[in-house]
């Protein structure tokens, strides 16, 4: 996702989880990789400590099933 400004960025995400809560699906494109990377820029609440291992955890993720469709899960 990308915008010009971080608050954009931040919109956008809102509005995909609005739409994702709703029953909306991902698009056709959406892969896991972008999927986490997504959610990891909403993580502004939780302790530095979490979010480092969160980051740890996605990118073993990535790794594994970044490239994969969230379509096709």
């Amino acid at each position: 996702m990308r915008s010009r400004t971080k608050t954009e960025v931040k919109d956008k995400l809102r509005t995909k989880h609005l739409e994702l809560a709703a029953g909306v699906r991902a698009p056709a494109r959406y892969t896991v990789e972008q999927c986490l990377k997504d959610w990891l820029e909403t993580l502004n609440t939780q302790a530095e400590s979490t979010v480092t291992g969160y980051r740890i955890t996605v990118r073993h993720l990535v790794e594994l099933l970044g490239s994969v469709k969230l379509v096709e899960l």
